[in-house]
């Protein structure tokens, strides 16, 4: 909220009952703390339930996040590299 607080746009999605690493592909070998990353689960079960925050008043509101939420994110934010021609 910091973030908000100081201008900048800003907004926090908290997934009900997941753990840190939702997004990790499941059973990767190299991830040996898989079960403690919820390895895949937000992949296999396409969208979860959150509080969705999008400013510093600390009220959230219910939603659904899911891969789609963080493809939307990226698009708006990262800049589009140039290609050569």
């Amino acid at each position: 909220m910091t973030l908000v607080a100081a201008g900048a746009k800003s907004e926090l999605y908290l997934l009900d009952g997941y753990r840190h690493g939702f997004i990790n592909a499941a059973r990767r070998g190299d991830l040996a703390a898989d079960a403690l990353l919820d390895g895949g689960r937000l992949a296999g079960q396409g969208t979860a339930a959150a509080r969705h925050y999008r400013d510093a008043t600390g009220h959230g509101v219910q939603a659904e996040f899911g891969f789609g939420d963080m493809a939307s994110f990226f698009a708006g934010h990262l800049p589009v590299p140039h290609q050569r021609t």
